[in-house]
């Protein structure tokens, strides 16, 4: 079996569609020790908190039995309500050899993996790192398209 490993470091985190984060911006996991293992299943995936010189990470290595290798990363409480924000972002790495994909999927109550969720996914080469944002899209009958979003109340 090839293995491919990516990781996922110390935050994951929710930022206004607008701009960059800000200090009130929420962190949903912080990997650092103690971390509930619990809030994480695997699916032909191997997932651990290691500390590295990128600080406290899961580290998540996937093989090739299933379709979608991976883990799930499961809300305190069952749930987030993340309807004042525009996107979530995790900072990931591929710490292995080969280039991977790494997808996340944000799930609403009965999501299925292709209704009431949404996914985004990003490919990184070896040793490359960068943040995959996923777009909080909303289901709505609007023809604005979102374009009002974020706007100040007045």
């Amino acid at each position: 079996m090839k293995l491919t490993t990516t990781r996922m470091i110390v935050l994951l985190a929710c930022f206004w569609t607008a701009g960059a984060a800000r200090a009130a911006d929420p962190i949903l996991f912080d990997f650092g020790l103690p971390f509930d293992g619990g809030q994480v299943t695997t699916q032909d995936a191997q997932a651990s908190v290691v500390k590295s010189a990128m600080g406290t990470v899961l580290r998540v290595t996937t093989g090739h039995q299933q379709s979608w290798p991976g883990v799930t990363l499961r809300a305190p409480g069952g749930r987030w309500d993340l309807s004042a924000f525009g996107s979530l972002a995790l900072p990931v790495k591929n710490s292995g050899t080969n280039q991977v994909t790494v997808s996340c999927r944000v799930d609403n109550p009965g999501a299925d993996g292709k209704t009431n969720c949404v996914t985004a996914s990003i490919t990184l080469d070896p040793g490359q790192s960068d943040t995959l944002k996923v777009p909080l899209t909303r289901a709505s009958g609007s023809k604005l398209g979102g374009k009002l979003f974020g706007l100040p109340r007045i």
